[in-house]
């Protein structure tokens, strides 16, 4: 999204709605601010053991801060965590997958690059098909597409192998679409499904062409599997039927193109008012999707604007306290004194004007 100049006013424009899609497509869980989905199924049965798990995603904002995709409700007791890799400001670091496994004090970190577009990485309104396998020997394998990546060294003398660590890994339920307020991931999930073994490449070439688990014909081993054209908030934890509840503004909406392909979107919003000082310009710094390499982007999936929103002049910011997600959701408004939590230094109230408005997809 680009800056530009207003007076008075703020305007964020951006994509939200899909093009309609036939009855009988398969459905996906999309994400946005605040949403998740909750599992019953019980980490423990997959902690230190060998594993597989496999789904299908699609990102709407990949310059986004970190977007966790598959994790647990709290990261207190240790790590299970698919994510989108945080993409940080001005270092023109293309959207990865991080995966960040172990305990709470010492956890296993590995970035996977999408070997199918070094250049731009993981694309926005794209599918990708994950398999991450974990063997016997608790190492760990990630293919996308069907094809096996390697994971990026700091050193080249580092082994090619991802070797995890022994359980504890965290405890509790699986959740899909985000851990923490600030990890929240921005797109569409589905297809998921846990395996009690790793996944041979052959296996994962066959589980790539299902839609649904009722049969997985030769693959054997399902432990559970989330396909969301059922009824949220009904079934037994584990199963090719299991149990999932949506939270926040989670939805369930078709999911009918294959990997690969981009589903075009179409333009739509709603305006919120906004107070804003009516003197001097402003230049917005964070849209929902800011290019990764312009150095003064935050590309936070949250935009303080405070922070984000300054003077055009150059004077100090003094924006009103206002939180807003990387999809254009408002997530705050802050009409007295800031939450200290999220104060930013040099950040303070500025007049109240009710015809000001800021618009937002």
């Amino acid at each position: 999204m680009r800056s530009f100049h207003v007076r008075g006013v703020l305007v964020l424009v951006g994509f939200l709605c899909l093009v309609a899609a036939p009855a009988s497509a398969q459905q996906a869980v999309a994400f946005a601010a605040g949403s998740h989905v909750d599992t019953k199924f019980p980490l423990g049965d997959i902690a230190g053991k060998t594993h597989s798990l496999s789904f299908r995603f699609r990102m709407d904002y990949p310059n986004s801060m970190t977007g966790n995709m598959i994790g647990l409700t709290s990261t207190t007791a240790g790590f299970y965590q698919i994510s989108k890799r945080n993409t940080d400001s001005g270092s023109g670091d293309p959207p990865a997958l991080e995966v960040k496994i172990g305990s709470a004090a010492n956890p296993v970190t590995a970035v996977y690059a999408n070997i199918e577009n070094l250049k731009d990485g993981f694309e926005g309104k794209k599918w990708y098909h994950v398999a991450m396998t974990v063997d016997t020997s608790l190492k760990l394998r990630i293919d996308v597409n069907g094809k096996i990546v390697d994971h990026r060294k700091q050193k080249l003398s580092e082994p090619n192998d991802v070797q995890l660590p022994a359980a504890p890994w965290g405890s509790g339920p699986l959740r899909f679409g985000r851990t923490a307020p600030f990890e929240q991931f921005y797109g569409q999930l589905d297809n998921i499904a846990v395996w009690d073994h790793a996944l041979s490449p052959a296996e994962v070439a066959q589980v790539m062409k299902l839609q649904s688990f009722n049969s997985t014909g030769s693959v054997t081993g399902l432990l559970a599997a989330w396909t969301f054209d059922g009824v949220p908030g009904f079934g037994e934890p584990k199963g090719p039927s299991a149990f999932w509840a949506l939270r926040g503004p989670a939805r369930v909406t078709s999911s009918d193109l294959p990997v690969g392909i981009e589903r075009k979107p179409t333009a739509a919003g709603h305006v919120t008012k906004l107070s804003l000082p009516v003197i001097g310009r402003w230049r917005i710094t964070q849209g929902a999707d800011s290019p990764r390499d312009a150095v003064n982007n935050s590309h936070r999936g949250y935009a303080s604007f405070c922070l984000d929103m300054v003077r055009a002049d150059a004077e100090p910011t003094e924006g009103q306290p206002v939180l807003a997600a990387a999809d254009g959701t408002v997530v705050m408004i802050r009409h007295s004194t800031p939450d200290k939590a999220l104060t930013v230094p040099g950040c303070t109230k500025c007049t109240k004007n009710p015809n000001d408005l800021m618009r937002l997809l």
